[in-house]
């Protein structure tokens, strides 16, 4: 009994990381989460820290007219 639930809760814990870890790796890294509310996460742009939606949530951060041109000129992730 005692082992199931020792397997159950690194099973759990595997998923968790698991899952934590692609949010990491599909976040595009012109948009950075600002928190929670009651509706879900809150998404900003790193440019114009405009808010980001599910729909434009692949797009803005690539597409936003604030972006600045050119290699190694966007904000840092602070």
């Amino acid at each position: 009994m005692v082992t199931f639930v020792v397997v159950g809760v690194l099973v759990l814990a595997g998923a968790a990381a698991l899952i934590w870890a692609t949010r990491v790796v599909f976040t595009p890294k012109e948009i950075h989460v600002k928190g929670r509310t009651a509706f879900g996460q809150v998404w900003l742009c790193d440019h114009c820290d405009e808010v980001v939606t599910k729909r434009n949530f692949g797009e803005h951060g690539v597409n936003c007219a604030k972006r600045p041109v050119g290699r190694g000129a966007e904000r840092s992730r602070d």
